[in-house]
């Protein structure tokens, strides 16, 4: 298990920590988010296409590089992505909800999983770590929201935790989470 990318994880709760009490406001988020991803990318495509970029990028970030990293894209993309997209399309408590999701339900997934997991779910995923990404979304979400969206919210990032592959589910788990609680909305 790699620590040093579990704390990069979970250092992404600072964007709900400034996001919810207004210490930057949506459009600043946006801004910032925004180039960084474009940033990003310019920097995935030079790695692709330059050696001495590739190794570069390699020596700096190399404790938080999963194998798959090195010759595809990057999680922070992925996480960008999903940052952008729920800040954009869902209100501030939802966004920020379905992005604490992420912190703490994948990261819990991926710990529990390793360490106590038995249960073989879907190729590496566990049942004792499937059911930790819930039972800590939940708990959390029960603080931030009323208990039906957090645990919608909560279901469905745990559901898109589960059938995520590669990194793609840093992007999956927030923007399925906010879609989920904000249809939810509707409803209730």
């Amino acid at each position: 298990m790699n620590i040093a990318r579990k704390i990069w994880h979970l250092l992404g709760i600072i964007i709900p920590v400034v996001y919810w009490p207004g210490w930057l406001a949506r459009e600043t988020i946006l801004w910032i988010v925004g180039v960084a991803l474009i940033l990003l990318v310019i920097v995935e495509i030079l790695r692709f296409t330059l050696r001495t970029v590739q190794r570069a990028f390699t020596f700096v970030f190399g404790l938080l590089l999963r194998d798959e990293e090195i010759k595809g894209p990057h999680g922070s993309l992925y996480f960008l992505s999903g940052v952008f997209v729920c800040v954009l399309l869902f209100p501030k408590e939802l966004a920020c909800t379905a992005l604490v999701y992420l912190a703490v339900g994948d990261t819990a997934a991926e710990v529990i999983g390793r360490k106590f997991g038995r249960v073989k779910l879907l190729g590496p995923k566990t049942l004792e770590g499937t059911a930790s990404c819930f039972v800590l979304s939940a708990a959390v979400g029960l603080f931030l929201l009323p208990w039906p969206l957090a645990l919608v919210g909560a279901a469905a990032g745990t559901l898109f935790e589960l059938f995520g592959t590669g990194n793609i589910d840093n992007a999956t788990i927030p923007v399925g989470a906010g879609a989920a609680m904000y249809g939810l909305t509707y409803l209730i």
